[in-house]
């Protein structure tokens, strides 16, 4: 986006932003004050002029000024004097203190130290104080009943309170490259899951703090108690921006809950103006205390790390420089060494440090080091030895300083040392001396022409080898008197190069020849390099010439060769070429320029590569790229442009060049035509790719053919097994039904006794009702005899409705006491196994029409899966959670145990008959419980769950307890 377009953009989301928080202003502001509770508009202009540059402040200005006049006209139906009081206010106020911030800052603002956070509140607590003033003002000329200290007050603390909530958002996100959303320590996806929690927690904990309508003062202050840590939290760990964030959330949910009399400001005080004044209060400390407490943080990193810096900086210094610094206290202990001083004694830091010189160096260094540093004490100042050591059969030369360093008293405690390894620079001074020998051992016996001369080229030093070279004695040439030894065609061009050379302070590079006074020729290439003095001025001239005159010959020789070859390489009937190492041509013969149509000039070079295939190009320097790494011979194939303009196939095949030492000075190869060939052999691929695709469709017409047929023999046998599968479940069917028959047979028998049990303990407790007949122990017995046999009574005459497939008795019973009885029933296993029950029963559950005996053999028979499945666990971690809960129309109870779970294969066969995971199951448990609940209209399911396997039923409510219901569970989820 262009920059105009994207400035034309910000100025328009800043009017609109404007315009919603004046509205918002007003709307979230306590009715009977007729005054805004807080003013966020305030903040928002005072933070954009104090972002933007100051030449775009008018644009902003007077948007914000129109806005105000017409929202106080259109919406507010002020008078136009008045409107223009407040627009004016709202402006001053911002321009003022945009600019004080500005100029605290130096520039536009940035929210990164303590002091910003503290000039910023600072603003807005003095800011508003001006404004509030001119806004008083004209209320007060516009009505004169109106309380100009009241209506200060109130101003004043709308504006400060939108300024804290605003600003500091604001800011930060402006600033989001240095003052960004940060989580100190662990990874991103932890500080996006923290800032998340954190966020979640402050909206959780700040609804319910200010939310709730108990009049009770205590509940809102425990309220803000539990916010604080948040709030605090926040600004411990999410750095500034998120601080901001965090808090601005808080004091949105607070204001707008306080405005609707909810929370601990509304039921703390009737009066609305002490409300406000809470709020804002609260504002002013939840906004600044987290933001000053990440600023901190965040100022304390940045020493920390600049410290952590430095110190770096400091140890890489000392690791790696080359010269030895170590620290040693009075008595020669080391305290400090670096790298290089234990890379020289093949030691490791941690081994030197703590040792003395007599264990890590050899005696007789030791003696003369300790006496050094004895005499550096003594003196109290640096000094500077030259020490040798014998380290490992070569000697070193060090150049070492030593200072004492002092304690804080001024004692000299020990000292500080910096040794210098000057060996090289000592070896240098003598290979300097050998050299100077050297050459003058190299001068008088070389085969090489050796001379000097001054800056104004007269020569002051010829060799013998030069005058054998000329046929005259050296002295005969100093000064000028080299000239006369050159060839006469040479004298001219050599001296007025040689001059030019003086006169650049360049480097001379010459061939030419000499002629000695018996008439002989002799070519020689001569050099000479200025001599220079410190300063970097020519002092003179030192040269050689080398004796060329085979090389000559060979040259011509060479020169006559290369014409041979190219008037062969003319007369062939390909396309021959040459390169360098770098693949850039250096010759073409006639051929190519035939094919190609092009000149010599365009050829050269690497514009032979203009004519080759867009395709081909990058494949051809390939292959001399690498041809010219390995110096080895390639061949490839592409496509270069004829002179029609037809693009051909080329065969392309290039050989090394090598001298006679192995040098390696490039490629030389041949062209041709291959286009014909590759089209032949390109119809014979063509022809076998057709034949190959018929065979590949006839065999996969024969796999498809195979396959279909296994496919067929698969599911047959699969047919098979289950028709033995129903088989054996019918066999199994018509057992149980026989069981039926005999279990209403056992049931007719039972009742007797029964009927008898139930008499008998009837009639004792009717005879003997006084209190003192029984101790109330036995009493209780006695009753809970009586509970039992009527239970069994009933159980037994379900077994003959069940067996006879009548209908049981249902009656509106609530699920939370069927699960109490159901525990009552099963406590003695329960204790017996060991395990823990949990309850989560929802209160005031409706009661639903049930059969109380089915539901509990239900719940008996899940309660008992649980316990079975829990057998091979330890007993702390057996637990089964029981829970119920109001759905929107159906009565829902869980039972979740802490079992192995349930597989995918399991879960599939679950509740059919006869399917069992028990040795000793019939695996008719659950295929019955899923017909109970069916037949009460509910439904019964099974999930695996992270830690067990949880089982769930419903049952539905009455329509009359559906629909309230329904109504109940909408309220929760809307409010």
């Amino acid at each position: 986006m262009a920059p105009g377009a994207r400035h034309f953009v910000q100025v328009l989301l800043f009017g609109i932003t404007y315009l919603a928080f004046i509205v918002a202003g007003h709307a979230l502001s306590f009715p009977e004050l007729q005054f805004a509770t807080f003013w966020p508009a305030a903040g928002l202009f005072l933070a954009t002029l104090a972002l933007c540059p100051q030449r775009h402040w008018w644009q902003y200005v007077f948007l914000a000024t129109a806005l105000n006049i017409a929202t106080e006209l259109v919406l507010f139906e002020q008078p136009v004097w008045l409107a223009l009081v407040f627009a004016l206010a709202n402006g001053f106020e911002a321009c003022c203190g945009a600019a004080l911030l500005r100029w605290c800052h130096g520039g536009p603002v940035q929210f990164l130290k303590l002091r910003h956070v503290l000039e910023l509140a600072a603003v807005a607590l003095l800011m508003p104080l001006v404004g509030a003033a001119i806004g008083a003002y004209g209320l007060l000329r516009n009505d004169t009943t109106v309380s100009f200290w009241r209506t200060f007050q109130l101003w004043w603390q709308a504006d400060s309170v939108g300024i804290l909530l605003v600003c500091p958002v604001q800011i930060a996100f402006a600033n989001l490259k240095t003052g960004r959303l940060t989580v100190r320590g662990f990874g991103k996806n932890f500080r996006l899951a923290e800032a998340a929690l954190v966020l979640t927690l402050t909206i959780a904990v700040a609804s319910i703090a200010f939310g709730t309508s108990t009049p009770s003062v205590a509940w809102g202050l425990i309220g803000l108690i539990y916010l604080a840590p948040c709030l605090v939290w926040a600004g411990l760990r999410l750095g500034r921006t998120g601080a901001a964030v965090n808090s601005a959330v808080a004091v949105v949910i607070g204001l707008f809950c306080t405005v609707h009399g909810l929370g601990l400001f509304a039921i703390s005080s009737p009066q609305p103006d002490l409300q406000a004044l809470a709020f804002q209060s609260f504002t002013l400390v939840a906004m600044l205390t987290p933001i000053v407490f990440a600023t901190v943080i965040d100022d304390r990193q940045a020493v920390e790390e600049q410290l952590r810096y430095n110190l770096n900086i400091l140890q890489s210094v000392l690791n790696n420089t080359t010269d030895l610094i170590y620290v040693k206290d009075r008595e020669g202990r080391y305290l400090l060494m670096n790298q290089a001083g234990a890379d020289l004694i093949h030691r490791s830091v941690s081994d030197i440090v703590g040792r003395f010189d007599y264990e890590i160096i050899p005696a007789h260094l030791a003696d003369g080091v300790r006496q050094r540093d004895q005499l550096v004490f003594a003196a109290g100042h640096a000094l500077t030895f030259e020490e040798t050591a014998q380290l490992e059969n070569r000697k070193y030369w060090f150049l070492t300083t030593k200072s004492p360093y002092r304690n804080t008293a001024g004692e000299i405690v020990g000292l500080v040392g910096l040794s210098r390894d000057i060996t090289q620079r000592v070896e240098q001074l003598e290979a300097l001396a050998e050299s100077e020998r050297r050459y003058r051992t190299l001068v008088t016996s070389s085969n090489v022409g050796i001379y000097e001369t001054d800056r104004d080229g007269l020569c002051k030093y010829l060799n013998p080898r030069w005058a054998e070279l000329t046929g005259r004695p050296a002295d005969f040439g100093e000064e000028h008197g080299w000239v006369e030894c050159l060839h006469p065609a040479d004298r001219e061009p050599v001296a007025r190069a040689f001059q030019q050379a003086l006169e650049l302070g360049g480097n001379f590079e010459m061939e030419y020849r000499y002629l000695t006074p018996q008439g002989q020729i002799t070519w020689v290439y001569g050099t000479a390099v200025p001599i220079r003095d410190e300063h970097g001025v020519v002092t003179g001239y030192l040269g050689n010439v080398i004796d060329i005159s085979d090389k000559k010959r060979v040259v011509l020789e060479l020169q006559a060769s290369e014409e041979r070859f190219r008037r062969m390489a003319d007369s062939a009937p390909v396309l021959i070429w040459t390169s360098n190492t770098r693949g850039e041509f250096t010759y073409c013969n006639l051929r190519w320029f035939e094919f190609t149509g092009r000149t010599l000039e365009a050829e050269l070079g690497r514009g032979w590569l203009d004519h080759v295939q867009d395709e081909d190009r990058a494949a051809c320097e390939q292959a001399y790229s690498e041809a010219a790494a390995t110096q080895s011979s390639f061949r490839l194939d592409y496509r270069l442009r004829r002179n029609d303009g037809e693009y051909r196939w080329m065969h392309h095949e290039g050989t090394p060049k090598l001298l006679s030492n192995g040098e390696f000075r490039g490629f030389i190869g041949s062209c041709f035509d291959i286009t014909d060939q590759r089209r032949a052999t390109e119809t014979l691929l063509r022809a076998k790719s057709e034949l190959e695709r018929h065979v590949a469709e006839r065999t996969a017409a024969l796999q498809v053919a195979n396959n279909q047929l296994h496919e067929a023999l698969v599911e047959q046998a699969r047919a098979e097994e289950r028709l033995q599968q129903q088989q054996a479940q019918l066999a199994h069917v018509s057992r149980l039904s026989v069981m039926g028959e005999m279990a209403a047979g056992l049931a007719h028998e039972i009742n007797q006794p029964l009927f008898a049990i139930q008499n008998y303990t009837a009639g004792i407790l009717r005879r003997w009702s006084g209190p003192d007949d029984f101790s109330p122990e036995l009493r209780d017995i006695l009753a809970q005899i009586s509970q039992e046999s009527n239970r069994a009574a009933e159980i037994v005459r379900r077994v003959r409705v069940f067996a006879r497939k009548q209908l049981g008795e249902r009656a509106s019973l609530s699920l939370n006491g069927v699960v109490q009885e159901v525990l009552q029933l099963l406590a003695s296993e329960i204790r017996k196994q060991h395990v823990e029950i949990k309850l989560a029963l929802a209160p005031h559950l409706p009661t639903v029409l049930i059969d109380r005996v089915q539901i509990q053999q239900v719940l008996v028979n899940l309660i008992r899966n649980s316990l079975d499945s829990m057998e091979s666990l330890p007993a702390r971690l057996r637990i089964i959670t029981i829970s119920t809960y109001l759905g929107a129309d159906e009565v829902h109870c869980q039972v979740n145990d802490a079992g192995p779970g349930i597989s995918a294969e399991v879960k599939q066969r679950l509740f059919e008959p006869f399917f069992t995971t028990k040795r000793s199951g019939l695996g008719m448990g659950l295929s019955i419980s899923r017909s109970i609940i069916e037949a009460h209209g509910g439904s019964l399911q099974a999930e695996p769950t992270t830690a067990g396997a949880a089982f769930h039923f419903s049952i539905p409510l009455l329509e009359d307890q559906a629909d309230d219901a329904s109504h109940s569970h909408a309220d929760s989820i809307l409010g």
